[in-house]
Order: structure tokens, then C-alpha cells, then sequence
């Protein structure tokens, strides 16, 4: 059996302007190759967790339905336990928006992420609490 697997790392910020092409650059490659599932780790900030994040396990996940729907999904997640990221209700003066995923300091995951969910990718994205530095 023979496993091929693709690893990326940015290792630096993108440049101002350009997030959107590059996702969608990523996004296109992606489906070109026909990638079976992405996994994205990613860090958002600690200082913005809410209540039920402070204790227990750091880590959280958010997944695309294509993902979800995989056979494999289902026991994946209850054998290791990882738990989805909260919904967040975003409040601007009255207005209230959907907001999830809500990961500030993440980058362009969230915006990733979304895309992945658009062209119906499997994809999820794990993710840390942490704080800068």
C-alpha cells in the first residue's frame, strides 16, 4: 500500500492584500490533485476563549460536512476525543452575526476552512489555544 501525503508549513505571514489568492491558489491545488482530506493545524487566540474553554483540553477541531459525512469520521472523532470548536455569536452595535468559526489571530484559517466547505473538501482544521510568543 502505497500513502502520499503533501506537508506545508508557512513559517511566515502573507503578504498584506494577497490572503484571498493565496487560499484560493491552495484551495485550487487542492482539488486539482485530488486531495482525500485536509488537516490544518492552527493556533487562535487564548485571551478570547470563553467559559467552557478554560478548562479541559486546549485543543479544538472544525470540520467541513464533507468531512463529517466520511465513514471513517464518526470513529475517528469519538476515539480521540476531540471536541468541536464552540459557536460564537458575533454583536456588532444590536446586530448579531454568525461569526464561526471564530478564530482570531488564526490567520487565514477561518477563511480557509470556508472555502473548503464551498467546493465541498474534506477538511478540518485542528486547533490550539495560545498565547503570542
Amino acid at each position: 500500500m502505497v500513502h502520499r501525503i503533501v506537508v506545508m508549513q508557512l513559517r511566515s505571514p502573507l503578504i498584506r492584500g494577497r490572503h484571498a489568492s493565496f487560499r484560493d491558489k491552495l484551495v485550487e491545488f487542492i482539488k486539482e490533485k485530488q486531495f482525500s482530506r485536509v488537516l490544518l493545524l492552527c493556533s487562535t487566540h487564548s485571551h478570547e476563549r470563553i467559559d467552557t474553554q478554560l478548562r479541559g483540553d486546549q485543543f479544538r477541531f472544525v470540520a467541513t460536512s464533507a468531512f463529517l459525512a466520511m465513514p471513517s469520521s464518526e470513529e475517528m472523532m469519538a476515539r480521540l476525543r476531540w471536541v468541536e470548536l464552540e459557536k460564537r455569536e458575533r454583536r456588532d452595535d444590536n446586530y448579531v452575526t454568525d461569526g464561526n468559526p471564530y478564530l482570531p489571530g488564526g490567520g487565514i484559517s477561518k477563511q480557509f476552512v470556508l472555502a473548503c466547505q464551498r467546493e465541498n473538501l474534506p477538511a478540518i482544521a485542528l486547533i490550539v489555544f495560545c498565547s503570542e510568543g
